[in-house]
């Protein structure tokens, strides 16, 4: 489609009449093609090695435009256009747009010429390409097709770095150079274009034609070369818990908006489709998530197109991944413990292969398989599994597969008794406990333990021991006799209940007595053995905590009652480590626990004697006034600690703060924050919990702060923390120092700050000063001068920002900067002393009066100097410090207060 668009005749420079850029009031019809987005389908597309695509026009520019114009140029007035390099590129020639404006036949010779992008986006250093062509005033109805100039470089030129083309000439006679639009703002603010006024090189937003600053592009394209290729990374062992990302790693020109289109569009995504895998989705996006459902294996294809400006299809590439799952973490079933002498069978479930190592270290696997049956198994055996899927695997998991001993037969004690008494019975085995029953195979179990009591009885009875160690039974059951002979049994001796003794306290003393008047005899074994004691009581002796069993029975002469069991349980106290001294703060609780071991502790009020105040195993002290001194005393059961141990409790007040202050600051500077405390300290915080203390002092000073902001102050007496108490900084707004400035011709500049309402001081980098908003100041000198504004609001808050101009093309003057040579200056107005520093040596600075008499000379080295003024005169007023070096000469307007 064939747009029209107009311009009107507009001036860039108002000085010299012959001197000037121009637009030209000619209508520009754009009639080159320009393509639409197409997608096409790239689900089928076959894989591609990375290439070198088509040579291509750069046409962004064009692209860009909503009308076009045309400027003038002429000797020391040219035009250029900066370019992105993301990549390696081959550039070969350029293509322009132009007419020459001569009211005759006239051709013009311009010299187009490629350099390398300085850090400010201009041409810098010796052009590394140059090439001319001949320029005639057909016009061709300004259509573009009759109005493009194309050239070819005598040799191409290969870069990685920003690159800038120029067109110039040194003719007299003008030629317009074509431009998108500046009125319509075609050039996005992007700062691309840029052109020179006396030779001088300006961005284009620091230029302006009528006022109206250029916003646009010259309708330079460039012819490049390029290679292009997909690539991509991503994190293999996805779960399908996680979304995966991708990382694209494609060629760094597909994603740039001067060289691939659709980004100029806003449809970079269009650039990569991505295919996740047989059974999955696909997107396009520079650097998608995805999130797959199923435990599968996919191969993930990127394909990357590059949209030139001159191909309406784009060339394109494509890269694979295979991406693999990550099993899931193994579990397993196993009958356990083993009982030894069998063999286990191990069920390993995961979503990846299992297999099976002898040691987490071993590499080579004993076996692939879900199931693996043991060897017989006599000891307990660790096993190392690990599921794998590829490249992917689990970490190795260790499978404990317990073997329990099969026990041996138990060994059986009979017992003989008399008529009408209880038999012990007694089995032990080499593991395992002992259970008794009623019958050899099935029955009823009776008791479970060492020694089995029978009910008393009339005839003699079978019984039967097994053992059972974890699930693992002896091979039989053992019988076990009950003899009763016909001789009645005496009556059970009469014993006190059993006993608990401490292990510190002495002995226990165990009392029997028999109904009938019996002898009694005492025995350490439930059957058998010989009595350790005949009388009616008997001393036990603790040495061990636990239980201990005694037995004792009473004798006729011819039989023995039951011997009766007597359970003694060997005791003792809680062991505590104590504190001597604690700190409690005054209307506090101090919280104490000594749940972690058993029994308590009682809380005396005198060292021996005394009443108990706590009785507890916990405490909570909040009463205090003063300080107290407990006396603890551990205890368990009848068991008691065998001393008192003293607790001293000292009582702190909290501090009380007082005087309370914080300044109220401008943003982007520090506050200060005081209080005072009658007790301690005074400790600072940004958080009402006190987590992070910043300071610990009566005075703070914060961290410059660019809001309003709460911080919180407490006193500190040891570890006594009072309630903290917040206080606001109130930050007022910084003002903006923010300008923009305009050439208006050789060394006239217009100076614009960018915010309104505020007060402004001007420091043009050259000595002079001046006031308000926007001032225009014209520079009597070449060279590069540091603009200074500094701003203040209504809250007395003040900001400053600082911007360098270049100024050339003055005849007849000496350059007040070098590329050597720069000075900074500090604080003016002074009130004596001065401040400076410069990148050169050997120099010399002089004090001169307004009327130009020398008061003082100073000699300055490279780097910080001082000077003080009041050695040249104690006068106030304004001075001009000079500052000199062998190549150039600096001067500075001083005011003195």
């Amino acid at each position: 489609m064939i747009k029209w668009f107009f311009s009107g005749f507009l001036l860039i420079l108002y000085s010299v009449a012959t001197a000037q850029l121009q637009s030209v009031s000619k209508t520009l019809i754009n009639d080159l093609p320009v393509y639409q987005a197409y997608h096409p389908n790239l689900k089928m597309k076959s894989a591609q090695a990375p290439k070198s695509c088509d040579e291509d026009t750069l046409e962004y520019a064009r692209y860009k435009g909503t009308a076009y114009t045309g400027i003038g140029i002429f000797n020391g007035y040219a035009l250029g256009q900066y370019f992105d390099t993301p990549d390696s590129v081959e550039i070969t020639g350029t293509t322009f747009y132009c007419w020459g404006l001569s009211s005759g036949n006239d051709t013009v010779e311009l010299t187009v010429k490629l350099y390398k992008a300085g850090s400010d986006t201009l041409p810098t250093g010796s052009a590394l390409r140059t090439t001319t062509i001949k320029i005639d005033t057909a016009f061709g109805g300004g259509v573009l097709t009759a109005l493009r100039r194309s050239v070819v470089f005598p040799t191409s030129y290969k870069t990685n770095e920003p690159f800038i083309i120029t067109i110039e000439s040194s003719d007299s006679l003008r030629v317009a150079i074509v431009t998108n639009s500046y009125t319509a703002k075609d050039g996005d603010a992007e700062n691309l274009a840029c052109g020179t006024v006396s030779g001088t090189w300006y961005n284009c937003l620091n230029l302006n034609i009528n006022g109206t600053p250029l916003d646009c592009d010259v309708l330079i394209e460039p012819h490049v070369k390029y290679k292009t290729f997909a690539d991509f990374s991503v994190d293999n062992c996805f779960r399908i818990t996680d979304s995966v990302a991708f990382t694209n790693k494609s060629s760094k020109i597909l994603g740039h908006r001067m060289y691939n289109r659709y980004m100029s569009y806003g449809l970079g995504q269009y650039a990569y489709y991505w295919y996740f895998g047989l059974g999955a989705g696909s997107i396009y996006d520079p650097a998608p998530k995805y999130k797959y459902f199923t435990n599968n294996n996919y191969q993930v294809r990127l394909i990357t197109t590059m949209y030139g400006w001159r191909s309406p299809i784009g060339c394109g590439d494509t890269a694979y991944f295979d991406l693999h799952y990550q099993p899931t973490e193994i579990t397993y079933l196993a009958d356990t413990p083993v009982c030894s002498g069998n063999a286990a069978v191990i069920n390993a479930f995961s979503t990846g292969n299992i297999s099976w190592f002898n040691s987490v270290s071993d590499t080579t696997a004993f076996l692939k398989s879900s199931t693996y049956t043991t060897p017989v198994l006599d000891s307990t055996m660790i096993y190392v599994v690990q599921a794998k899927n590829f490249e992917c695997e689990t970490q190795k998991k260790t499978i404990l597969i317990p073997v329990a001993t099969t026990p041996d037969l138990p060994t059986v004690f009979n017992d003989s008794i008399c008529l009408n008494a209880k038999a012990n019975l007694s089995a032990s085995s080499n593991v395992g406990q002992i259970i008794w029953w009623t019958d050899s195979v099935k029955g009823v179990a009776l008791d479970t333990g060492n020694v089995y009591v029978t009910p008393s009885l009339t005839s003699s009875k079978l019984y039967y021991a097994e053992t059972n160690n974890f699930g693992c039974l002896s091979s039989k059951r053992v019988e076990v006799v009950a003899d009763v002979n016909s001789n009645n049994a005496p009556s059970d001796p009469i014993t006190n209940t059993d006993s608990l003794i401490c292990l510190y306290d002495g002995n226990a003393i165990l009392i029997a007595a028999s109904p009938d008047g019996d002898d009694l005899r005492w025995y350490t074994n439930p059957t058998g053995g010989t009595a350790v004691s005949t009388s009616g009581s008997y001393s036990f002796t603790p040495t061990t905590l636990g239980n201990k069993f005694i037995y004792v029975e009473a004798y006729d002469g011819q039989c023995a009652s039951t011997r009766v069991q007597k359970k003694i349980a060997v005791w003792t106290f809680p062991s505590h480590s104590f504190m001597e001294t604690d700190t409690l703060c005054l209307g506090d609780t101090l919280n104490l626990d000594f749940s972690y071991t058993f029994g308590a502790v009682k809380w005396f009020d005198a060292a021996s004697g005394g009443n108990v105040v706590y009785d507890s195993n916990k405490f909570k002290i909040n009463d205090l006034s003063k300080a107290t001194t407990f006396y603890l005393e551990p205890y368990s059961n009848a068991c008691k600690d065998t001393m008192r141990h003293p607790l001293e409790i000292e009582v702190l007040p909290f501090g009380k703060l007082t005087q309370l202050q914080a300044s109220s600051v401008c943003a982007n500077n520090p506050a200060t924050l005081t209080a005072n405390t009658n007790v301690g300290y005074i400790i600072w915080s940004s958080s009402a919990i006190m987590d992070t203390i910043l300071a610990q002092s009566n005075l703070y000073v914060t961290q410059p702060l660019k809001a309003t902001s709460t911080f919180y102050a407490a006193t500190k007496n040891y570890k006594c923390i009072s309630v903290p108490e917040p206080i606001t900084v109130t930050v007022k707004p910084a003002p903006s120092a923010d300008f923009n400035y305009q050439v208006n011709s050789t060394g006239n500049f217009t100076f614009v700050a960018s915010s309104p309402g505020l007060s402004y001081n001007w420091n043009f980098g050259d000595g002079n000063t001046g006031i308000g908003k926007s001032l225009t100041y014209k520079y009597t000198s070449n060279g590069n001068f540091d603009v200074t504004l500094n701003t203040t609001n209504g809250q007395g808050c003040s900001a400053s920002s600082k911007r360098s101009v270049k100024v050339a093309g003055i005849t007849g003057s000496v350059s007040n900067h070098v590329a050597n040579f720069n000075v900074n200056v500090w604080p003016n107005p002074t009130n004596g002393f001065l401040f400076l520093e410069l990148n050169s040596s050997q120099c010399n600075a002089s004090l001169v009066s307004i009327d130009g008499k020398l008061l003082n000379n100073w000699q300055l080295y490279n780097g910080f100097n001082t000077i003080d003024l009041n050695e040249a005169t104690q006068a106030a007023g304004t001075y001009i410090l000079k500052i000199s070096n062998k190549e150039s000469t600096q001067y500075f307007r001083i005011i003195k207060q």
